[in-house]
């Protein structure tokens, strides 16, 4: 269904059917367009980032940004 985020990402986790779940076409959508980036989660937390890349200080806000609509996509 979604090709591209299959070809891009790798998904694991101990409990499947609470991934699948949460990774919802408007997640798997977001993903599929905007390659790069990693998220991972432990209970209440979602570290958000791209692996090997520091992010330019002129770049930070718009990085909080990305990072709160990945969020809100999460809580929705």
């Amino acid at each position: 269904m979604y090709p591209e985020f299959s070809n891009k990402y790798y998904l694991k986790g101990e409990d499947e059917h609470y991934i699948r779940y949460h990774f919802d076409d408007k997640v798997l959508r977001f993903f599929s367009n905007n390659q790069g980036w990693s998220v991972e989660a432990v209970n209440y937390f979602l570290i958000f980032y791209s692996h090997n890349v520091i992010i330019p200080a002129e770049n930070i806000a718009t990085f909080y940004n990305i990072g709160l609509g990945i969020y809100e996509l999460f809580c929705a």
